[in-house]
């Protein structure tokens, strides 16, 4: 959902940012897209910083539970030949 809010936001953005630079700057062609690019790719990247920030943090969350419990025994597994 949040994803999906952004990429929303970022495309309502990209049109009237489209017609600023195209006609309020003096930029080649290639310059707009460059810019007009970045619509596209921050919502996606901020998405996979913010998937991967939320993962890290639940991952120690996680560890400091699992280290509270008590050690499991050790199984040795049979040789698989």
């Amino acid at each position: 959902l949040l994803y999906v809010s952004i990429a929303t936001t970022a495309g309502l953005a990209y049109y009237p940012m489209y017609v600023y630079a195209h006609f309020s700057t003096g930029w080649y062609r290639f310059q707009v897209h460059q810019f007009l690019a970045l619509f596209l790719t921050v919502p996606a990247m901020l998405y996979v910083f913010l998937y991967s920030v939320n993962a890290l943090i639940f991952r120690r969350r996680s560890d400091r539970h699992a280290s509270k419990t008590p050690a499991k025994s050790f199984v040795e597994m049979p040789d698989q030949r």
